[in-house]
């Protein structure tokens, strides 16, 4: 990142700094934070989620086993994983950091116990939450995976793919299935789960990378679009809008190498009401009886309805008619109930 980003080397030694005074005597870091995301229920063992975290950053940022705080926070780790570490989530955390490490019994040993709860179909790989709820069926379309199984997945295709000799042909299987949660803008479920997952594929592609060109044609009825890959446009996005839809399209590709092709179609399904876990209404109230009114009370109701006894964080956004502001006391009053963070 520092050949394309400046990076102030102090910020970063105070980063490191700050770091290593949230550690604890036993090299752990304690979340002290609170857990917005219900997907991952991580009960007593969210301090070794966090401390992976950090452990995997202080790796990839340059740092290695002289830098004190790395260590300890490492050794907190192999203890925890001595003790027994029963969260799915933790088990790919954990393999992607002791793969940095070097550890290659215990990310092996790891691997092992997350491809036994592997779902394997359609020659695809992927991680499911293990407490996953029932979710209704919409057989009109297929819906994305949550945010959670998608980070968990790349996870464990980051741990796969930084050992020293990476599977490839079992890390594609994976790639693949991430491939189908892209969504059309190159991003992914949530801001949490994108910079991982982006990471996961960018190493994937550096090991699969082939200075070959590869021709791909799309294919309907009357009309057809051939696309050139190559070192030098690898990285754009080509694209082209399809003529007919619905309608029969082929792909054919010529070539060594990887490429990756998307067809996105966008469409609006109307969910039924007991699957959307809010419920929102707007009442507006004139305050007095005069015609030319210029001020007027606006209650927006949000109630949550989902299967939790509170929701993850929420964004409320009030939009104001043209020529309308807010009255700042009526901001002040929300601020001062505590039930609003930010207006």
């Amino acid at each position: 990142m520092k050949n394309y980003v400046f990076i102030d080397e102090n910020v970063q030694k105070q980063t490191l700094i700050w770091l290593s005074s949230q550690q604890k005597m036993n090299g752990c870091f304690k979340n002290d934070g609170q857990l917005f995301n219900h997907a991952w229920e991580g009960g007593d063992e969210e301090d070794i989620s966090l401390t992976a975290y950090v452990v995997g950053m202080f790796f990839e940022a340059g740092l290695n086993f002289t830098f004190p705080a790395l260590r300890s926070a490492l050794f907190c780790l192999e203890e925890a994983l001595d003790s027994g570490v029963t969260n799915g989530y933790n088990h790919a955390i954990l393999a992607y950091t002791f793969a940095l490490a070097g550890e290659e019994q215990k990310v092996e040993s790891l691997l092992q116990t997350l491809d036994q709860s592997a779902t394997k179909r359609n020659n695809v790989i992927y991680w499911e939450r293990e407490r996953k709820p029932q979710t209704e069926e919409f057989p009109s379309f297929t819906p994305w995976a949550p945010s959670a199984e998608t980070e968990k997945t790349c996870y464990v295709l980051l741990a796969v793919i930084s050992r020293k000799i990476p599977d490839l042909t079992y890390a594609s299987k994976i790639v693949q299935w991430l491939a189908q949660q892209m969504n059309s803008h190159g991003g992914f479920s949530s801001t949490q789960a994108t910079p991982v997952c982006l990471l996961a594929i960018t190493c994937y592609m550096k090991l699969t990378f082939s200075k070959n060109q590869n021709t791909v044609t799309f294919s309907s009825e009357g009309s057809s679009k051939t696309f050139q890959v190559n070192s030098d446009n690898r990285l754009l996005v080509q694209h082209s809008e399809l003529t007919k839809a619905p309608g029969e399209y082929t792909v054919d590709v010529e070539g060594h190498g990887c490429t990756f092709i998307q067809a996105m179609l966008k469409y609006n399904v109307l969910l039924p009401e007991k699957a959307s876990g809010f419920s929102l209404s707007l009442e507006i109230v004139k305050n007095s009886s005069d015609i030319f009114q210029t001020i007027f009370d606006l209650t927006v109701t949000l109630k949550y309805t989902g299967i939790h006894n509170k929701s993850s964080i929420v964004v409320t956004d009030v939009k104001m008619l043209s020529g309308f502001t807010p009255a700042m006391s009526s901001i002040e009053e929300l601020e001062n109930k505590g039930q609003v963070m930010k207006t």
